[in-house]
């Protein structure tokens, strides 16, 4: 007998299957394709806004060569425009 359970659920695996039972299966591949489709979706918006996508590590950087914290540097990053 099959002794595996659905890591999302906990239902009994068909014998086929190594993680999720076929309800899950679904549901997590249509999770990992809406998260794909999100930050496409944003990379696009940061390329056609003309400025490339910063990571979080360089805005902090950023934020303290201001003096300032992160939320106060990104709130004059939108005020400003600059």
């Amino acid at each position: 007998m099959n002794d595996k359970c659905c890591i999302v659920c906990g239902r009994p695996l068909e014998p086929r299957k190594k993680k999720y039972c076929a309800s899950c299966s679904i549901a997590v591949k249509r999770e990992r394709l809406i998260r794909a489709a999100r930050r496409s979706y944003r990379r696009k918006l940061a390329e056609k806004a003309g400025k490339p996508a910063e990571s979080l590590t360089e805005i902090v950087a950023k934020a303290r060569e201001a003096g300032m914290s992160y939320g106060k540097y990104m709130a004059m990053q939108h005020k400003g425009g600059s």
